[in-house]
């Protein structure tokens, strides 16, 4: 499944691309985040929790740094093993800042996920509309933190 969309914030780029290393801030970028680390400045692992239909998952994931051209674009690769349902997802992400008008900048991303196990028998429309929830809710608890 492919995913993509994107917020303004009112702060400038350079900010918004600390906050990705800031692992205080990334329970504002992945919601759901219960617990995440660096390990170093090439990957992340945690654990994330998320209710989607009737179904609540949760998973010990890893993302590794493919590319990183500050502070323009992140692209991410990683995996998540369901610890609750058996499921597993994996995807790729690539996240792009761009300034905006005035202190602005606008974030922008694109996701592919593979999803497999009791998760995937919900299926691709209930799926999307839990991302655009899971962007809604990200964007404004960035915003929160960084506004």
């Amino acid at each position: 499944m492919r995913f993509e969309g994107g917020f303004e914030i009112e702060a400038p780029p350079e900010k918004v691309w600390d906050s990705f290393w800031d692992e205080a801030m990334m329970t504002a970028w992945l919601p759901g985040c219960q617990e995440a680390h660096w390990e170093g400045r090439t990957r992340v692992v945690g654990e994330v929790e998320q209710s989607v239909a009737q179904l609540k998952a949760r998973f010990a994931f890893e993302m590794e740094v493919v590319e990183n051209d500050p502070p323009r674009q992140l692209r991410l690769r990683g995996e998540g093993r369901g610890i609750s349902l058996g499921s597993s997802v994996s995807l790729e992400m690539n996240i792009r800042l761009e300034p905006a008008e005035g202190n602005r900048t606008r974030v922008a991303y694109e996701m592919e996920a593979r999803i497999t196990g009791k998760l995937a028998l919900v299926g691709n429309f209930v799926l999307k509309i839990k991302t655009r929830e899971l962007e809604r809710l990200m964007a404004a608890q960035v915003k929160q933190r960084l506004e």
